[in-house]
């Protein structure tokens, strides 16, 4: 998926976490590989030729910490920011006096491992640590994962299908499960290393409270699920594909909702996304994994949520004023809908929240929001 100007930071940054807590170790062996090796490897596997060779650069911690901000700056725009922060803000996913830069910003200092990045050149990637002329099979486990990053944009062009929102939106977190599954995926077979992600008994609060960092456990829970998710709900959709012989179909048309990620049998959908006011300030579809979010519900039991159609809001806002307005609409099939409701109502008091024809939610509510973090110092 891996380019544009704005686009977030594409970060392998949960690699040491889930090698260090989910790894089969009998396929542990004394392998080792050349990063000309490596290349070659994933070009075999993946039946295609990198258009110029990858270019792989190793930095030392203060240069590569450098290097995140860097990239945060650029992707991150004060208007970006502000966004999602607004966002986070009207759905009660976090308060107003966290900075959510600083929070992405040491989140990723000290859980990246490595990265492709996305809006540089083409074909690099970043690495931390120092060069070295052969490399483990653990330590080759992330050149193989960013490589075939590069191999996803090499072949594909997804620039088509991920809408230029925030990073909280229900499409682009489809194409991310769908595009980092596969990478794992590609990682496992080519290493013989087994993950144990796709294990459906293991949920991302048991991931989360493995890691031994501090600022992923104390982060808002929308930032440190929605790291996560990508990497364990993705695996298991691409997997689930792969046992049918059918993962070819998921390239030609992507999934465009964590509903199909979450419940893979239901694709694919058809969803048509609405036109945004030209007086709106941002719009998006929310989907079932960032609904359960917003109603603090279990993070496992998504079962309630089966009857989602589609969904749309569109938040109006004031910058002068700080005042704002959030109209959201849901589409629903089925009796969970009275259900959803009475969550919502719980949830936003506040909130105007009603069922309309039994087959659609209606959600507004105003407020105030001035950003005291928006910017990228």
């Amino acid at each position: 998926m891996k380019g544009r100007k704005n686009k977030p930071l594409n970060v392998f940054f949960i690699f040491i976490f889930f090698v260090s807590t989910t790894i089969s170790f009998s396929y542990l062996v004394r392998n080792y590989y050349t990063i000309d090796e490596i290349i070659k490897i994933v070009e075999k596997y993946s039946k295609h030729k990198f258009n110029t060779k990858p270019i792989i650069r190793f930095l030392g911690e203060k240069e590569f910490s450098k290097k995140i901000n860097s990239i945060l700056k650029r992707d991150y725009p004060n208007e970006k920011i502000l966004k999602e922060c607004l966002f986070l803000h009207a759905f009660k996913l976090m308060k107003k006096d966290v900075s959510l830069l600083n929070i992405k910003r040491n989140i990723y200092f000290k859980n990246v491992a490595g990265f492709y990045d996305e809006g540089g050149k083409s074909n690099e990637i970043f690495i931390k640590g120092k060069p070295k002329n052969k490399f483990s099979k653990m330590e080759a486990m992330l050149l193989f994962h960013e490589l075939w990053h590069l191999i996803q944009k090499n072949r594909i062009n997804f620039e088509k299908n991920i809408p230029d929102t925030i990073e909280y939106d229900d499409r682009k977190l489809a194409i991310l499960s769908m595009l980092e599954g596969d990478a794992i995926r590609f990682m496992e077979e080519v290493t013989n290393i087994k993950l144990a992600i796709d294990n459906p008994d293991i949920s991302i609060e048991e991931v989360l409270s493995l890691s031994g960092d501090n600022i992923i456990k104390t982060s808002p829970r929308i930032i440190r699920e929605e790291l996560i998710f990508p990497y364990l709900y993705g695996t298991r959709f691409v997997k689930y594909f792969e046992k049918r012989g059918k993962k070819a179909e998921i390239y030609k048309i992507p999934p465009t909702s964590s509903y199909e990620i979450i419940f893979p049998s239901s694709y694919p959908l058809k969803l048509k996304d609405k036109t945004l006011p030209h007086d709106k300030f941002l719009s998006g579809r929310v989907g079932i994994f960032f609904i359960n979010i917003i109603l603090n519900r279990d993070r496992t039991n998504l079962n309630y949520l089966r009857g989602w159609k589609s969904d749309f809001y569109y938040i109006a806002y004031n910058k002068k004023s700080k005042k704002y307005s959030l109209n959201w609409e849901i589409n629903f099939e089925g009796l969970m809908i009275k259900k959803i409701e009475k969550l919502l109502k719980k949830r936003f008091p506040e909130a105007k929240v009603k069922i309309i024809n039994n087959k659609k939610i209606k959600f507004f509510k105003e407020g105030y929001y001035g950003c005291n973090h928006c910017h990228t110092d």
